[in-house]
């Protein structure tokens, strides 16, 4: 792997970006860091976190959206992704009282929209796991992953 293709998930440093994101950033570049993949813009705008991004010769290599934000207005997420210049954009996680057959199934449906919207836009959909998706079962006896990974494209 080279080194223009490491970065830091800014989900780790959520407190230290939280209390001031373009010093963080800064110290992900002065370490040595390529780039981050996004999780919020902690009160900045999308154009505001680029300039921070481009200051620190920083990459944005995806961003964690709330399914929320994708179905509450996928649009303003597409231009958030586009300006910050974001390849891909990612489904973070399924609260725990969405992790059941139903919910999963859903959300598959509703993950099939955003991908297509995004790839629309020439980006990328993904959803970051966790061990939850693989170690509870749905009615059917299938994992929660599964039964994600059977409804999507």
């Amino acid at each position: 792997m080279k080194r223009e293709q490491i970065g830091v998930q800014m989900y780790t440093l959520r407190e230290m970006a939280a209390k001031n994101l373009d010093a963080t950033l800064g110290e992900i570049a002065r370490i040595g860091y390529a780039g981050v993949e996004i999780a919020g813009f902690y009160g900045h705008s999308a154009s505001d976190v680029k300039s921070m991004l481009d200051r620190y010769g920083l990459k944005a290599f995806s961003a964690h959206i709330p399914a929320a934000q994708f179905e509450g207005d996928i649009e303003s997420v597409v231009s958030d992704l586009t300006t910050i210049g974001a390849p891909w954009g990612i489904v973070p996680w399924v609260s725990p009282e969405e992790r059941n057959e139903t919910a999963m199934r859903d959300l598959g449906l509703k993950m099939n929209a955003y991908a297509s919207h995004l790839k629309d836009a020439d980006i990328k959909f993904g959803y970051h796991n966790h061990d939850f998706e693989f170690t509870e079962k749905v009615g059917t006896g299938e994992t929660l992953f599964h039964t994600l990974l059977n409804i999507t494209d």
